[in-house]
């Protein structure tokens, strides 16, 4: 191993890809707070930020929980002695020449949207900045040789990030779930981490969600966004059959009108959703962008009630699992509002089937993102979503997923994996051969990847058509559930 170191809008659904934390290292909280250990995040007047790192007890070696894309080595920059900071197997690790009690980074902070993991910086057009506390985390080791042991996955440790509390100050207002104050704020890194608004943004608090909205947000789509999002949030706890047990901060970001079309991207962790929001299409109302916002809305939710209770998500390999089961539930949200939903749905999973397969070509769909093809993600497991709705006894795949993640907070490591999944379907109805056409998807390498699929949706009861070219354009929906 080494040790490097380097200095028409409604079928844009369909294709749109955004990305959604879902990395719980210690989704469940100690009973007593922990002591915790202090980072100072803040401007240093130069254009960049300054990231300091004082420590309760002295620390030998700390790997970043939020490391799958390589951006520090180029933009944080070690002003500690007697410390290195790099890369291992894709884990960012600090080591300190001898046991430390403080680290400083001066950073760059990098304003783009991340694969996999949140924005760290998301600028407001008003001049607010909104931080993500979840690029802070560390998890603590004894030696560099045990984090290379690891091969990568961080997961692997078993360790809980080391606890944390983010020290800020601004001149303007400090808002973090749903709380304003001024001058400095100490807020504790819990779970993935939240979003700290820094800015003259002002915070609208009502029925259980705050929201901070850009000042510059088209009015119209300002003037509804929270209550949507509250709404969309009501609908989502009564389908789930639970309420989130902490209320919701909306933190809305607006990136201008300049792009054709319609640019959405969202985080959702902690006890925060943040949309970062832009193009021409936001310019005026219509229906199909409100669709579209319906869907990209509900969909970035579902994160918040898939480690409700303690499971987390998966890794890369178990990406399908989340991303295709939101994808999916919010797919069926929308439709049931619409005239044409059968239509609509028809058109989504036509599509996915089309993405799916082509993603399947190249190898199973466990390790689509080795070969970066993460969009089969979305794309298959759109359609094993669906298959699964088809296989259950109840056909309530909200309720699978409640099965799902109370199967998963059981385990020792809490994690919705592949093999909670095949468990899961088949204690709710699902035949062992039903059960072995998603596995066979998930885990091989497929000769006729569009005979698979076309054997899986057929066996959930969907009777797929096909046109003369192979496209598919009918399946049975009539058995399942709306939402």
């Amino acid at each position: 191993m080494s040790f490097s170191v380097r200095s028409a809008i409604l079928t844009a659904i369909i294709a749109c890809s955004f990305w959604l934390t879902g990395y719980h290292m210690d989704a469940q909280q100690p009973s007593e707070e922990p002591a915790r250990s202090i980072v100072s995040v803040g401007p240093d007047g130069s254009g960049n930020w300054t990231v300091s790192y004082e420590f309760k007890n002295p620390q030998s070696v700390l790997a970043f929980v939020q490391s799958a894309n390589d951006y520090r080595t180029a933009t944080w920059s070690l002003q500690t002695n007697d410390a290195r900071f790099g890369r291992v197997d894709g884990i960012d690790v600090i080591v300190f020449d001898r046991p430390a009690t403080k680290v400083s980074f001066s950073i760059i902070p990098l304003t783009s949207k991340l694969q996999g993991e949140p924005t760290p910086f998301v600028p407001f057009r008003d001049g607010g900045i909104a931080v993500h506390e979840g690029q802070l985390r560390v998890v603590p080791f004894a030696s560099l040789s045990a984090v290379q042991g690891l091969k990568g996955d961080l997961l692997a440790a078993q360790r809980s990030p080391l606890p944390l509390a983010v020290r800020v100050s601004s001149e303007n207002s400090i808002i973090v779930r749903g709380e304003a104050t001024n001058g400095v704020a100490v807020h504790p890194i819990t779970g993935d981490g939240d979003y700290i608004y820094l800015g003259k943004g002002d915070i609208a608090a009502t029925h259980g969600l705050s929201a901070v909205i850009d000042g510059t947000m088209p009015d119209w789509l300002a003037a509804r966004l929270a209550k949507d999002v509250r709404d969309l949030t009501a609908e989502l706890s009564e389908r789930w059959g639970f309420a989130l047990s902490e209320p919701l901060t909306l933190m809305a970001a607006y990136k201008g009108g300049d792009g054709r079309g319609l640019s959405a991207e969202s985080s959702a962790s902690g006890a925060s959703l943040m949309l970062e929001l832009g193009g021409a299409g936001l310019s005026q109302p219509n229906s199909d962008t409100l669709a579209y916002l319906h869907w990209f809305i509900a969909r970035s939710l579902m994160p918040l009630y898939q480690t409700e209770n303690g499971a987390r998500l998966g890794g890369p390999s178990s990406g399908w699992i989340h991303k295709g089961g939101a994808n999916t539930m919010a797919y069926q949200l929308v439709a049931s509002k619409m005239d044409t939903g059968t239509q609509f749905l028809t058109s989504v999973y036509a599509g996915a089937f089309e993405e799916c397969a082509h993603g399947l070509q190249s190898g199973p769909l466990e390790t689509a993102w080795q070969r970066g093809a993460s969009d089969a993600d979305y794309a298959c497991g759109s359609l094993i979503a669906l298959a699964t709705d088809g296989f259950l006894r109840r056909r309530d795949l909200y309720g699978f997923w409640n099965a799902l993640t109370e199967w998963a907070a059981r385990s020792g490591d809490r994690t919705i994996d592949k093999a909670v999944y095949f468990t899961t379907l088949q204690l709710l109805g699902a035949t062992p051969g039903q059960r072995d056409m998603v596995r066979a998807i998930v885990e091989d390498e497929l000769s006729n990847p569009r005979q698979n699929l076309t054997r899986m949706l057929a066996s959930a009861g969907l009777s797929p058509k096909f046109d003369a070219s192979g496209k598919l354009i009918a399946l049975d929906l009539s058995a399942l559930q709306p939402g």
